[in-house]
């Protein structure tokens, strides 16, 4: 993570806090799932006198914000966009207007657009529906064909293997191999590891 600065460490504990609220854990449950001594982890939530997360337990943090699936509530990448977007537009919306929409005081929005506060779920959520900018949709897509990736990249990575070993195994294990599935997935499967045909 090249920066650090307060908007960035806002961003990240927001979306680490949506996806524990949507994934229904308590903040001891994941910071033992993130390896974060508890009493560490709680301090940079205090709403008075919060510590700042060292930067490795931001980036620990960031990866694991990128790496859920939450399939519900956005979480750093949303909340990123919305702020990018929000900075770039030439007449963004009334930010009384839209604290109005979203059901919060104005002051609180406008620290949360800046980056001095973090926003509560409710606020990420809402925002995200009633602003749906192209550039929000466009991370969104981008979102997902990151975690497709990682998803291709495992897939692959374990059918390698197991090509590895029928390409190193016997004619007869092959043979099963051949068998058991279709000719045109055999032959297709078998080219992306060079399995010798007999």
């Amino acid at each position: 993570m090249a920066a650090t600065d307060r908007q960035t460490i806002t961003t990240i504990l927001a979306s680490i806090e949506a996806v524990r609220v949507q994934q229904r854990i308590t903040r001891h449950t994941l910071a033992n799932r993130l390896g974060i001594p508890f009493n560490t982890f709680r301090a940079w939530f205090h709403q008075r006198g919060a510590k700042t997360p060292s930067k490795e337990y931001l980036v620990l943090l960031e990866r694991y914000c990128q790496g859920t699936d939450t399939g519900g509530p956005p979480t750093l990448e949303t909340w990123q966009n919305i702020v990018r977007w929000w900075k770039t537009q030439d007449k963004p919306p009334s930010v009384d207007q839209l604290a109005a929409q979203l059901g919060c005081a104005a002051e609180d929005l406008k620290g949360y657009l800046e980056g001095r506060n973090t926003p509560p779920l409710h606020v990420v959520e809402q925002l995200s529906k009633l602003l749906r900018p192209s550039s929000i949709e466009k991370g969104s897509d981008v979102a997902e064909a990151k975690r497709n990736t990682r998803l291709l990249r495992a897939l692959l990575s374990a059918l390698a293997e197991e090509l590895v070993w029928f390409r190193n195994g016997s004619v007869q294990a092959r043979h099963i191999l051949r068998s058991e599935l279709d000719f045109v997935d055999v032959g297709y499967v078998s080219s992306l590891r060079g399995i010798p045909g007999t």
